[in-house]
């Protein structure tokens, strides 16, 4: 029951997303859940919350090409097999980003895709 809020304030049931479409089958235990609730609180309406979108991990407009292509550039150590290796797995933006921000630290305090570019 976790998954159903009783909002008094507006006087809605708020479910999740989720939820909404276990509870969409009919006899299901959510649709049951569901239910008891609406019964409890007949002229309360049933609201669907959306799902809140995570923040992405990547700074707009920094690819990873362009962390591909600074590291072959600005090579430290064995960075450059390191970021080759990186491209053949064809490695998620989180892995290059975090191998990125590990071989390159001076590039962690920035935020933008400008900042990036200068400090570049």
């Amino acid at each position: 029951m976790s998954q159903i809020k009783v909002n008094f304030k507006n006087s809605k049931i708020e479910v999740s997303e989720s939820f909404a479409k276990k509870a969409s089958i009919y006899d299901s235990t959510a649709h049951h859940e569901l239910m008891k609730v609406q019964n409890a609180h007949p002229t309360f309406a049933i609201s669907v919350l959306k799902a809140k979108s995570r923040k992405s991990s990547s700074i707009k407009g920094i690819t990873r090409e362009f962390m591909y292509n600074y590291a072959m550039n600005h090579a430290v150590d064995n960075s450059i097999e390191e970021f080759e290796k990186l491209k053949a797995e064809n490695a998620s933006y989180l892995a290059v980003k975090t191998t990125f921000l590990k071989t390159y630290p001076e590039f962690k305090n920035y935020k933008t895709k400008t900042e990036w570019i200068l400090a570049a």
